[in-house]
């Protein structure tokens, strides 16, 4: 049985949403004005989403967690949450027959309860609606709503009978309902009803009739790792781990409000254990973060010592396993487009690599038992042999979307473009020229803010995240995250430190706003017009993390030109090298580096 409180975590990862007002998957709430950290308040938000609890003054107002509960009330309660309220609304014109006066509000509601078998009403015939719920008759009436149950509690003395069998059966979610005479209030009947929603009910041996729980798993209960998540017009959903068809997580659909407890926004929740509650319709209405042991970091480097193998992360702390770990990649479980992988192989900690963001589960022995990683995969050619390095370059253009010939939005990148794609076979292959398609699926981020695909603006500078991290070659983009910052100066003066054996290149700039140093992005610092900019007014483009990314000046004014020869002059004890281009069909001379004779292929050269 699942508990909406102590849910355990089973899996994980990492990865802020504004949420468009007409989307499916709207977070709405709080469900009640008076419940925030109460005990009960996961549950009455549950109830509250599922219209099961309504308060005096409807959503959004109280509905006095601490507050008794009568017993018309009760069976308004427990027939709405067992599916029954159609039944009571076409029951209201009936009266029951029960002797006392009984609001007519309630009678559908009673009528229906006692067609339950929910309740008997007392000896003299009364049913004494406005009398509060006791603990020992709420747990009476709990275990007689769900099915074969009332059979097995033991003969004795009432209530005491129900009240051993409802806490020893899970009914009562560890209320204390030892008091068995005092008034059950709000919050503890919230927390009772939900588990008993969940208890399954009991068939006879001979039976060919299932085992049926309100808030079935896998059908309106759904516990484990947010894998993803889209939240769109009419068709917002969730994907949560555990839950396949094919080995592949299920689309489960979001409906077009949900409440949340826990966390403010579905990316707070992404590789984090979830437990989500659906409507009769199928459609999630409530997600709450769970309980459970959850490291986050980015992978450094994996090793073993005595101890054994870990995950060392960018904090310098360590995370044991076992082999072998299971891995969710980039929402991928299986290296199913690697052509020399087994297709049904999931991945492992072999897998992973440094520079992965990782949520990992951990037991209670501290041991990771599942990795939710997350890798921004194109990455960048100067990494070299030290391992993964993000990349980040610049659009020119962007193709928007066209959904009549379903057409995705096209990025397309620079002759200079710095953006390559690792392959699995032979290293790395350059995007130059290439076109990259963007879903309507994939997650775009500008500054940090989730945003449409179409958003997507020239001089953007970008990186991106494919399906499994097996390339866009191979696999869809399944995230873009773009820095749309620029910053215009005169260029003073540049500068390079050194510091525990790294360089560092920076530019001094004469801005509007005053005199600023920006550094230069480690992927670009070796190329000479960031390092040994010209004189003069200059835009720069920025990058993620604030440095100089790009000139984008240098675009008209230092062109590629295609070399058709190679010229070497000597005079006195001076040796100058020169190459012949053909720019634009004027043929120019240009004096370069001795070093640029020795590339093997200068069919191409940039002019400086």
């Amino acid at each position: 049985m699942r508990k909406i409180a102590t849910a355990a975590l089973v899996v994980l990862m990492a990865a802020v949403l504004a949420t468009p007002a007409y989307a499916s998957g709207d977070i709405v709430g709080p469900a009640f004005s008076d419940i925030a950290g109460h005990e009960a308040e996961a549950e009455l938000t549950v109830l509250g989403a599922l219209g099961v609890f309504e308060g005096e003054y409807g959503l959004g107002g109280p509905v006095d967690p601490d507050g008794i509960l009568t017993r018309a009330q009760f069976c308004k309660v427990i027939v709405e949450a067992f599916g029954r309220g159609n039944v009571a609304r076409g029951l209201m014109g009936l009266r029951p027959t029960f002797t006392d006066d009984i609001p007519v509000w309630a009678w559908g509601y009673v009528n229906t309860a006692l067609f339950m078998g929910v309740i008997n009403g007392y000896e003299d015939g009364t049913f004494r609606p406005n009398r509060p719920v006791s603990y020992g008759e709420a747990v009476t009436m709990l275990v007689r709503a769900v099915s074969g149950h009332n059979d097995l509690v033991p003969k004795g003395f009432w209530p005491y009978n129900y009240l051993f069998y409802g806490v020893d059966s899970g009914f009562t979610d560890g209320v204390n309902a030892g008091f068995a005479n005092l008034p059950c209030t709000r919050g503890d009947m919230a927390r009772m009803l939900l588990a008993t929603m969940q208890i399954y009910s009991v068939v006879p041996e001979d039976s060919k009739a299932e085992p049926k729980a309100v808030l079935e798993d896998g059908e309106r209960l759904f516990e484990g790792a947010l894998l993803d998540f889209e939240v769109r017009p009419e068709s917002g959903f969730v994907n949560i781990s555990g839950y396949t068809d094919d080995d592949e997580p299920i689309d489960i659909p979001l409906a077009d409000e949900v409440y949340m407890v826990g966390a403010e926004t579905y990316e707070e929740l992404l590789g984090q254990g979830v437990l989500a509650v659906a409507n009769p319709r199928g459609e999630v209405v409530f997600l709450q973060k769970t309980e459970g042991a959850v490291v986050t970091g980015v992978l450094a480097r994996m090793d073993k010592d005595e101890d054994g193998s870990y995950l060392e992360l960018d904090d310098k702390s360590k995370v044991y396993y076992e082999t072998p770990l299971q891995v969710v990649l980039n929402q991928c479980y299986y290296a199913d487009y690697l052509d020399e992988a087994d297709p049904d192989e999931p991945f492992d900690e072999s897998d992973l690599e440094a520079g992965d963001a990782l949520t990992i589960n951990v037991d209670d022995d501290g041991l990771a038992v599942l990795v939710y990683a997350f890798r921004w995969d194109l990455v960048n050619v100067n990494a070299g042999d030290e391992g993964y390095a993000p990349a980040e370059d610049w659009l020119c253009a962007v193709t928007p979307s066209d959904e009549e010939e379903d057409q995705d939005t096209v990025l397309e990148f620079s002759d200079e473009s710095l953006f390559y794609v690792r392959d699995h076979g032979s290293g790395y292959v350059s995007l130059r020229g290439a076109d990259v398609p963007v879903p309507e699926t994939a997650k775009v981020y500008i500054n940090g803010r989730l945003t449409g695909r179409d958003c997507l603006r020239a001089h953007d500078v970008v990186k991106g995240a494919t399906y499994g991290a097996f390339g866009p070659i191979d696999a869809p983009v399944i995230a873009i995250s773009a820095t749309r910052e620029t910053v215009e100066g005169t260029v003073v003066g540049c500068r390079t430190t050194y510091a525990g054996g790294s360089e560092t290149r920076s530019i001094i700039l004469d801005t509007a706003r005053g005199r600023a140093t920006y550094e230069v992005a480690a992927d670009v610092a070796d190329t000479w017009y960031m390092f040994w900019p010209p004189s003069g007014l200059h835009t720069y483009l920025l990058n993620e993390a604030g440095e100089v990314f790009f000139d984008l000046d240098y675009l008209p004014v230092n062109p590629i030109v295609l070399v058709t020869g190679l010229e070497i002059e000597s005079v006195g004890h001076d040796i100058y090298y020169y190459v012949l281009t053909d720019t634009e069909g004027e043929e120019k001379l240009y004096q370069t580096p001795e070093d640029v004779f020795d590339q093997e292929d200068i069919n191409w050269f940039f002019v400086f």
